[in-house]
Order: C-alpha cells, then sequence, then structure tokens
C-alpha cells in the first residue's frame, strides 16, 4: 500500500499501525488519541506527506523526526501537541510545507531550522506562549 487515507471518518482511539511502504499517510479529521510516539512512521524513510490534523492528540512531539529525510508536508495542526519544536524538525531538508497551528506549542522556532531550505509555508498561529502568535 502507497497511501492510506483514512480522513474524515471520526475514527477514535489510538492511531493505527502504519505500513512500511506508506508513502503517504493521511488520518486527518478523525477522534485519534494519544501520543506521536506511538506513531510508526518515524520508520518509513520514504514518506512524503503526513496529514494527522484535526485530531486530539497530545504530548510533546518526539524528537526523531531525522528518519523522515523525504518528508515534504507535515501536518498536525488542530490537535493538543504540547511542548517545544524539537530540534530534529530541522533535519527535513525535503519538507515545503509545516502547519502546526492551533496546538498548545511555545518556545522559539529550532535554529536547526534554517536546514530546510525548501520551506514555503509555515503555520504556527493559535499556539501557547508567543508561538506563532506574534
Amino acid at each position: 500500500m502507497k497511501q492510506m487515507d483514512l480522513s474524515s471518518n471520526n475514527i477514535d482511539g489510538p492511531l493505527p499501525p502504519i505500513p512500511a511502504e506508506c508513502l503517504k499517510i493521511n488520518l486527518s479529521q478523525n477522534k485519534f488519541s494519544g501520543t506521536l510516539l506511538s506513531l510508526s512512521v518515524f520508520k518509513i524513510l520514504a514518506l512524503s506527506f503526513l496529514d494527522i490534523s484535526h485530531n486530539q492528540l497530545f504530548g510533546a512531539l518526539p524528537d526523531n523526526w531525522m528518519y523522515l529525510q523525504g518528508l515534504v508536508i507535515l501536518n498536525l495542526g488542530y490537535n493538543n501537541i504540547s511542548g517545544r519544536i524539537p530540534m530534529s524538525i530541522g533535519e527535513l531538508v525535503s519538507l515545503q510545507t509545516l502547519f502546526l497551528r492551533n496546538n498548545m506549542l511555545y518556545g522559539e522556532l529550532p535554529v536547526s531550522m534554517k536546514n530546510c531550505s525548501n520551506l514555503g509555508f509555515v503555520n504556527l498561529g493559535l499556539n501557547n506562549h508567543g508561538l506563532g502568535n506574534r
């Protein structure tokens, strides 16, 4: 399976297992809960699209994004993700779109994001303590 699209289904519970050969994953607009630490995508080196927006995810962003070198679009907006954006986000050198709007993130953007030279769209609005609110 190269693409997995379970969007807009009101599925609840933990994030599902992801087949290792997936290139595009859309789990948006459901009721998935739990943390991103349980997400198995960090073993999918060729993953290019990940959208888990509009769910009920919580906890911190994991710090193992360096394994997703092919990721072009990352959308985790409209969840309850908290904490700082980890340094390893800056290792997503193929990233073009980063959407983390409406979570509970805080702090400064990591200096490592200067490595994301393909990044053309970033939305960090509506987070805590000033991140993306200025």
